[in-house]
């Protein structure tokens, strides 16, 4: 049986910021330490030396600028790694999720990013 991580999803479905019924991944991260407090539905990046996932930075060049997974459950402020969890797959709406930036154009490139790693980031109906 493959391992669930604290979450199922049927809870994953009543998640806010999940948009449809397109099947999600999840994996467990490690989150560098000096990150801080995380809500779940923040994009992630992934630091290219230490393969630990920080806050998305698109103004980086430290592999953390590629948008690469989305928190799904919250990360409290600890002293040290924190183990969490992430989707890598899945469909979830764009305003929803914590972009860490006001930037459409930071914003645009992070959903191309997203795609490309199998998240769908669909814009909110109006």
């Amino acid at each position: 049986m493959p391992e669930s991580y604290g979450i199922t999803e049927e809870n994953l479905a009543a998640q806010d910021f999940l948009a449809g019924n397109h099947p999600v991944v999840i994996i467990p991260v490690v989150i560098e330490d000096t990150v801080g407090v995380l809500t779940a539905g923040r994009v992630l990046g992934r630091n290219s030396t230490d393969y630990k996932y920080y806050d998305w930075d698109p103004d980086a060049s430290d592999g953390t600028e590629v948008a690469r997974a989305i928190l799904a459950k919250d990360v409290a402020d600890e002293t040290g790694d924190v183990s969490a969890i992430a989707w890598i797959h899945g469909e979830f709406r764009k305003n929803a999720l914590g972009w860490g930036t006001t930037d459409p154009v930071k914003i645009a490139k992070g959903m191309r990013d997203l795609q490309a790693s199998g998240i769908y980031v669909k814009a909110d109906q109006t």
